[in-house]
């Protein structure tokens, strides 16, 4: 009886909303899904640290947009060095 409450009051909303949460940041909401029934709580809190692939293309799109270089990584000190100059490329 214990078990059944558990897997249907804990670990099958958690696996809906670690869904629901990957899915809304880009990932696999399916795969998540079997994560959550399988992990319940703990899959729920790792879908909810998860970077946000949406927010991250977004941030790339609009950098390219006012003419940022974002094809690959600078080093700190160059990139110091054009806000210094005023340059937009950082």
């Amino acid at each position: 009886m214990g078990f059944l409450f558990a897997l249907l009051f804990i670990w099958l909303p958690c696996a809906f909303y670690a869904s629901h949460v990957a899915a809304d940041k880009g990932h696999n909401g399916a795969a998540w899904f079997f994560g959550g029934f399988l992990f319940g709580p703990i899959a729920l809190i790792a879908a909810a640290g998860l970077s946000d692939q949406k927010l991250r293309r977004y941030i790339r799109l609009t950098a390219e947009n006012q003419g940022i270089d974002v094809s690959e990584p600078k080093p700190a000190a160059e990139i110091a060095q054009n806000i210094l100059k005023g340059k937009r490329g950082y």
